[in-house]
């Protein structure tokens, strides 16, 4: 029962970040305060916020793929003697938190060149 939340709970968490994606993605989200890529350089200039964010979005919507689908590949682990749920939990955070590590990199990489 573990498992299947925690599958059911990836899933979710990776469809919700496409859904936060999308609209950066198709340049749908004016400067704000509170939704995207919100740093000085691209408050200040409309362009570098529309660049930034849908560069941002498309990794983001990528790690919900990612995150989705090894959530429920990887749910097998949790069968391994010793490993469990708890096992499955680790090793899906990890992907989870590694992933949004990456894309906040990345991201500010890409910035740089504004």
């Amino acid at each position: 029962m573990a498992t299947l939340i925690l599958v059911i709970s990836y899933v979710v968490i990776g469809a919700l970040f496409i859904a936060l994606a999308v609209p950066l993605i198709q340049g749908k989200v004016k400067p704000n305060p509170w939704y995207g890529v919100r740093v000085p350089k691209t408050l200040k200039d409309r362009d570098t916020w529309y660049a930034v964010n849908a560069y941002f979005g498309r990794r983001f919507a990528v790690i919900g793929l990612l995150i989705a689908g090894a959530g429920v590949l990887l749910s097998p682990i949790s069968l391994i003697p010793h490993v469990g749920a708890m096992g499955y939990m680790i090793v899906g955070h990890a992907i989870m938190l590694g992933s949004l590590f990456w894309v906040v990199v990345d991201t500010f990489r890409y910035l740089r060149k504004f």
